[in-house]
């Protein structure tokens, strides 16, 4: 028995075909297995065409379709998809594929197709199907024999006749076949197909639209012409596939006319459709990361996957998995990353397979033009290039031309574009891959040479001779590279590229520590990255720069110097909600300022303190400290020894956050539109001066005042804030500006329940996943007052208490007196009278002890 008979034999059993009185197509045609199916991303239009392809077929109207990309593109499992739709509408689903290794049979794929149907279909009804085809079928599949033991000989024809009999014999075998059940085949890799299957898809295409069949061939479009200098027949399959695509083009195969003429008539007959692959959009990435993550991608995530794979979905998948089990995309709570570190990505195997054979489709000469172009960079000039490897322009512009062909990199795409690139990340690391370290790093310093010959003032290359001269190693002079590095990083600070910035600086701090001589020059890079850490959130690596600062400023009795270290540290204690000790820090730089003349560092030490007071509640003392921060930055800028740059814009970043610091604490204390005007004029300075990190706490504080006062203006303050605090990279930042916003959207308008909500959602995960535990009760809050309103206490309650519990620890009014009144709320609708009066009475407490009126606490709820 065959297995189709087995098959049919056991359905009979289970009662399936007790009634029947004929054969059922369905009962051979074997289950689609729709439960294992994934959700195939960014092709929904390519689906719906294969489907109403498939749809014509089943209805005895056939086609014939073509599907074209690169490798990993997704060809296949769209085509094994609409394959598995097939098989629901009752199709039989058969499958060949081409090889590319020599030696393969001639119409192999067919013959892999012949002998899938010989195995599905119950062994009478082969039979049947194959009639008088049989003695030319036995030349391709041996199962005839077995079925036909008596089989004649195939008939002696003259060569010249003897492929046109045996294609007519196939097609009359599938012509018979799809009338017993429509036929669905799929002709996989046709891109090493032999010229034999290619011409009996010439001859089968102007009778598929007669029968109930869909033939569905795919090919790698990069490795047509490569296949078709192995195996000459580039004109065949080339010819089919520019007919498929309705290209006109002069023939080239003259051997062939007759298929040339069918397959005229079938693209003027519109019977045959191309459908071309392109690797995914960003978006597209960020579906399928979601699939593959369980959910939904930060941002930065998915455009660092998408500009490493260039889109391509099998590149997604593998480097996905590859960094999954690198552990650098989820935290060990299995939520996702914020952003993948700096460390370069190194290239999966199976990936790395796939590009080095496209690598292989070109000559030595340009896989070396390839590999010097992969060091520079992502993209790369044709005159940088030129002074690299020596070659002439002519030579380099054929070469990359033959690397476009194989779709190892994109030209230039616009007149005034200059700029070649790589297809994507993976294609340029997979050719670093191939060099000796020593060769790699000899190069490194022969580009960043180059690059400062053709660019003498460094402008255009200023990162990228830093970065050239970085992993040039003990090629370049260590003085050189850390001067390079440093003034990179400082570019990068001065246009808030943040993460550029801290890779430079941290390289920098490397090279100064091992260097002989340069010792000197470490600390003040060394405090620049710890406050840029403290800026995104890495409030542990600041912590550790700035305690090494703090030792070797006390050895060397530097006092202004360890003061101001001391200062940055009382911040990161306030941040991480330790006050007391945060305080203690400030106390402590006061001291040490006493017998100095630093007004900047004494201005911003007051600041502090005026802004620890107003957090306890003391708005009085907020404003003491805020005018003698004032007065000091005033004097600062007074004074004629104040030269230098940096000085000065200290001055102003003290100014401002005093003058911000007195707005909320007049806020507070009711006067509104003095506090408006004060935290306007914070704004203008931090925005005159390029304080953008200054600016966000101006408008997170405006968006809550004008709330009150001009209600219409409080979410685009807001809104104008988060946009500052993500262009400057200010992770800590936008969690302020999310609560913000979600406070905005709750009071003012009817979106609580979804962009509020989400907000506030936003701004608590930041929190948590920077230890911001003096603001992750704010945000709490907000979801608390949003879960109170839709009804759901039990959710409203916890949320609550756990921001209850983050503000009896800090003891700050603003937090303590919402939470009180919540509870108090939900016991009252709980019937509860008891416990809501224990809280109705903290919350007074509360105020009377501040000296603030609980409206106050109610309508501006969370100022900074």
């Amino acid at each position: 028995q065959s297995f189709g008979d087995v098959r049919l034999e056991l359905r009979r059993l289970s009662g399936e075909l007790a009634s029947r009185t004929k054969t059922d197509s369905r009962s051979f045609v074997e289950p689609s297995g729709t439960g294992d199916r994934g959700t195939l991303v960014g092709r929904e239009p390519e689906q719906a065409e294969l489907l109403r392809t498939i749809q014509a077929a089943a209805r005895g109207r056939g086609g014939l379709v073509v599907v074209g990309g690169e490798a990993g593109v997704g060809k296949s499992r769209l085509v094994e998809d609409a394959l598995a739709d097939a098989r629901q509408l009752g199709c039989l689903a058969l499958v060949g594929r081409c090889y590319e290794h020599a030696g393969t049979p001639p119409l192999v794929p067919w013959i892999e197709a012949l002998e899938e149907a010989a195995r599905l279909l119950p062994a009478s009804v082969f039979r049947d199907v194959v009639g008088r085809t049989a003695p030319e079928l036995a030349r391709l599949v041996p199962e005839v024999h077995r079925l036909f033991p008596d089989v004649p000989p195939p008939l002696e024809l003259p060569s010249e006749l003897q492929q046109r009999f045996l294609f007519n014999n196939i097609q009359e075998f599938l012509t018979r076949c799809s009338r017993v059940v429509p036929l669905a085949i799929f002709l996989d890799d046709l891109q090493w197909a032999d010229e034999s299957t290619l011409r009996l898809i010439h001859h089968l295409a102007p009778h598929v639209v007669k029968m109930a069949m869909v033939v569905v061939g795919a090919y790698r479009d990069v490795d047509v012409a490569a296949a078709a200098e192995r195996s000459g027949v580039s004109r065949g399959l080339d010819h089919l596939l520019e007919r498929v695509r309705g290209q006109k083009r002069a023939a080239r195969n003259r051997a062939a006319p007759l298929a040339q003429t069918t397959l005229d008539q079938l693209v003027e007959q519109r019977l045959a459709r191309s459908v071309r692959l392109a690797p995914l959009s960003e978006g597209g990435v960020g579906s399928l990361l979601a699939i593959l993550g369980r959910k939904e991608p930060p941002a930065p995530i998915t455009r660092r996957i998408f500009d490493e794979t260039g889109g391509n979905p099998f590149f997604v998948e593998e480097l996905f998995r590859h960094l999954k089990e690198e552990g650098r995309l989820f935290d060990p709570q299995g939520g996702w990353r914020r952003d993948l570190d700096d460390d370069e990505i190194s290239v999966p195997a199976g990936v790395r397979t796939v590009i080095e054979r496209r690598v292989r489709r070109v000559d030595q000469r340009t896989h070396d033009v390839l590999t010097a172009a992969a060091v520079v960079g992502p993209h790369f000039e044709l005159d940088l290039l030129e002074a690299i490897t020596g070659l002439d322009g002519d030579t380099m512009i054929a070469g990359l031309e033959q690397a476009e062909q194989a779709h190892l990199v994109n030209g230039p795409s616009g007149r005034h574009e200059r700029r070649w690139r790589f297809a994507h990340q993976l294609i340029r690391q997979s050719l670093i891959s191939t060099l000796p370290q020593i060769k790699r790093q000899r190069l490194h310093a022969r580009i960043a040479a180059a690059m400062e010959r053709i660019d003498p003032g460094a402008a255009a290359y200023i990162a990228d001779i830093a970065h050239h001269l970085y992993n040039a190693g003990p090629m370049a002079d260590a003085g050189n590279t850390a001067r390079a590095v440093v003034a990179a990083g400082d570019a990068a600070h001065a246009v808030y590229a943040t993460r550029d910035a801290i890779r430079h600086y941290r390289r920098a701090i490397d090279i100064l520590k091992e260097a002989r001589g340069l010792e000197a020059g470490r600390p003040s890079v060394q405090e620049r990255l710890a406050d840029l850490l403290t800026l995104t959130g890495d409030r542990a690596g600041a912590m550790a720069h700035f305690q090494e600062l703090a030792d070797l400023y006390e050895q060397t009795r530097s006092r202004v110097d360890h003061a101001r270290i001391v200062r940055k540290t009382g911040t990161l204690h306030w941040q991480s909600g330790d006050r007391a000790q945060a305080i203690a820090c400030y106390q402590r730089a006061l001291q040490a300022l006493e017998a100095e003349t630093a007004h900047v560092e004494l201005a911003l030490v007051c600041q502090e303190l005026g802004l620890a007071a107003f957090r306890s509640g003391e708005n009085q003392e907020a404003m003491r400290w805020a005018e003698r921060a004032l007065d000091a930055a005033e004097a600062a800028l007074a004074s004629p020894a104040v030269v230098l740059p940096d000085v000065r814009r200290m001055a102003h970043v003290a100014a401002a956050h005093a003058t911000n610091t007195i707005g909320i604490a007049l806020a507070r204390s009711g006067q509104l539109d003095a506090a408006r005007d004060r935290i306007e004029q914070s704004v203008a300075i931090a925005r005159a001066h390029g304080l953008l990190d200054v600016a966000c706490r101006g408008y997170a504080n405006l968006g809550v005042v004008y709330g009150s006062i001009e209600p219409r203006r409080a979410i685009d303050a807001s809104l104008t804030g988060l946009e500052l605090a993500t262009k400057i990279g200010a992770t800590s930042l936008q969690a302020y500006m999310y609560a913000n916003l979600a406070a905005a959207y709750c009071a003012l308008t009817d979106r609580c329940e979804t962009e509020g909500l989400a907000a506030a959602k936003t701004a608590a995960t930041i929190d948590r996943e920077l230890g911001q535990l003096d603001h992750l009760a704010v945000p709490l809050i907000v979801m608390a007052q949003i879960h109170q309103c839709q009804g759901e206490l039990q959710q409203a309650q916890d949320a609550y208490r756990d921001a209850l519990a983050l503000a009896e620890k800090s003891g700050e009014p603003q937090l303590l007196f919402p939470c009180y009144d919540g509870l108090a709320t939900i016991y009252l609708d709980r019937g509860d009278g008891a416990r809501a009066e224990q809280y109705m009475r903290r919350a007074q407490e509360l105020c009377e002890r501040a000296g603030v009126d609980p409206d106050a606490l109610l309508v501006l709820p969370f100022l900074c």
